[in-house]
C-alpha cells in the first residue's frame, strides 16, 4: 500500500515538476527513449514482439501505458506523458498487425487497468 502510494506521488511530482524529461524519439526504421538529452535504449520496430497497452491509476487520473515486449524478452514501458509518445502511437499503427481501436478497449472504464494486448508478431515458423 506505501508503495503505491509513493509511486502516485512520484508519477504525480514528475508531471507537476518536470523531475526528468523521459522523451520518445521516432527514427526511420527504429525508436529511442532518452532522459534528459541522453539516449538510454535504441529500438529497431523488427525487434518489438508484443505490445499490451494498460492504464495505471494516479488516483485523481489514469495514465495509458504500453508494455512493449523485445524479442530478447525485455520489457520497455513507455507512456502517455513522455514526449513523443503520440509520434510512436502513429507509427506503430503503421503496422496492419497493430489494433487501431486500442484505445476504446483501454480507456473505459476508468480507474480500472483494463490491459490489452495491442500487437503481437507472429510465432517465426520452426524450422525442419
Amino acid at each position: 500500500m506505501l508503495t503505491k502510494l509513493i509511486s502516485k506521488l512520484y508519477h504525480f511530482a514528475s508531471r507537476v515538476f518536470k523531475l526528468s524529461q523521459t522523451c520518445i524519439q521516432v527514427k526511420g526504421e527504429m525508436f529511442a527513449i532518452s532522459q534528459n538529452g541522453n539516449i538510454i535504449v535504441s529500438i529497431p520496430y523488427v525487434e518489438v514482439k508484443k505490445i499490451s497497452a494498460f492504464k495505471r491509476d494516479l488516483g485523481t487520473v489514469d495514465l495509458i501505458c504500453f508494455e512493449i515486449t523485445l524479442e530478447s524478452g525485455q520489457n520497455v514501458e513507455v507512456n502517455e506523458e513522455m514526449e513523443g509518445f503520440s509520434d510512436l502511437v502513429s507509427q506503430f499503427t503503421q503496422d496492419s498487425r497493430f489494433d487501431k481501436n486500442w484505445r476504446k478497449r483501454v480507456v473505459n472504464p476508468a480507474f480500472a487497468g483494463n490491459r490489452a494486448t495491442i500487437f503481437r508478431k507472429k510465432p517465426k515458423p520452426e524450422s525442419s
